[in-house]
This record gives structure tokens, sequence and C-alpha cells, in this order.
């Protein structure tokens, strides 16, 4: 018989999102840029990988949400692409998708992946070296800290990564006043808003 190891995702309270939305505006560029990208998987429910696997050139910011393509997903890879969209709605009325924006446009280059891994002090980016998930957990902790998280909250960063896709979707109210059934719940990354092109 096969065993099989259920991995429980954590997700994170929408206190801790808004510590996490506060930090933005005060963290340093690079602190700022990774810690973008560890948002942008709780709005746009995306998986880490799925994140990695998309085409920075393809990201956009429009009003109401940050879009984007990913090239490979856990169901899709004929690298046709799926597209996806991060809201940018905000627990704290902090547009951080504003602030981070630039910083990712600012080490933007013809590359494959969505972005490189951080130095070892966190004051610029390894060009050509993909930001790995051994690489996030690590970092993400670290950040956690920073964003005021105490050890008992951080657990550890794998939990938080994993649980990123289920976050936005725990928060969501079961019946969005419109009779949404759960399978409907599990679209929230192709919602569409009225601002959307």
């Amino acid at each position: 018989a096969r065993t099989v190891r259920i991995l429980e995702k954590k997700v994170l309270s929408i206190d801790q999102i808004m510590k996490l939305e506060r930090f933005m505006e005060r963290g340093s560029r690079m602190e700022v840029l990774f810690m973008g990208c560890f948002l942008i998987q709780i709005m746009a429910s995306l998986r880490f990988d799925d994140l990695l696997h998309s085409a920075p050139e393809l990201v956009k910011l429009v009003p109401g949400a940050l879009l984007g393509v990913a090239w490979q997903t856990k169901v899709e890879r004929a690298r046709k692409g799926t597209k996806w969209a991060g809201s940018r709605g905000s627990f704290t009325g902090i547009d951080w998708m504003k602030i981070w924006y630039p910083i990712f446009r600012s080490v933007l280059y013809d590359r494959d992946y969505f972005i490189d891994a951080p130095n070892e002090d966190l004051t610029g980016v390894q060009h050509k070296v993909p930001f790995e998930y051994a690489c996030a957990v690590n970092l993400y902790s670290a950040l956690l800290r920073k964003a005021g998280f105490e050890d008992s909250e951080i657990l550890s960063g794998i939990h938080h990564l994993r649980g990123a896709i289920i976050t936005l979707l725990s928060h969501l109210p079961k019946d969005r006043g419109g009779g949404a059934s759960d399978a409907e719940l599990m679209l929230v990354g192709n919602w569409r808003t009225q601002t959307m092109p």
C-alpha cells in the first residue's frame, strides 16, 4: 500500500496580511520586492511554482489588478500560458502593488522565469539565478519576522508558502451575495472585475 503524506496548509489571518502590507511601506527595496512576490501569491491565489514560471515581461499593473501569464502550471504543461490576475485590493488601504511594481520593473531583463534570487545581503539580485523554493522558504521566514510576526506565528515559511494559494479563499464569504458555490470560489484567481481589460 502506498502512503500519502498530507501537508497541512497554514493560512495567514487578515491581521497578519495587514502586517505584510504595512511592511511594504517601510522595508528596504529588495525586501519590498520579495515580500511583494509573497503578497502576489496570496492576492492571485498562485502556487509558488506558478509565480516562478510566469513570464516577467507579460506582468502588467492595471486599475484593479496585477495581470500575468504562467507558462507552466501544475495542470498546464503545454507552455501555451495560463493567465492569472492578482487583486489590487488591500486590507490596509495601502496600494502595495503600486510600490512593488516599479521595483520589479527595475530588475527586469529577458529571462524565462519571474524573478532572480536575492543576493546574500539582500541588497540586490543574483543575475540569471532563479528564485528557488528552498531560498524562498528561508527568505519569507526572515521577512515575516521583520514584518512583526512572532516566532510562534511564523511556524515555518514552508507552511505559509503552501498556504498562500488558499489564504484569500479562506477569508471570502461563502455566499458573496450571489449564492456562489465552493467550486466557483475556487476560481478566485480567474475572477474579473469591471476595471480589468
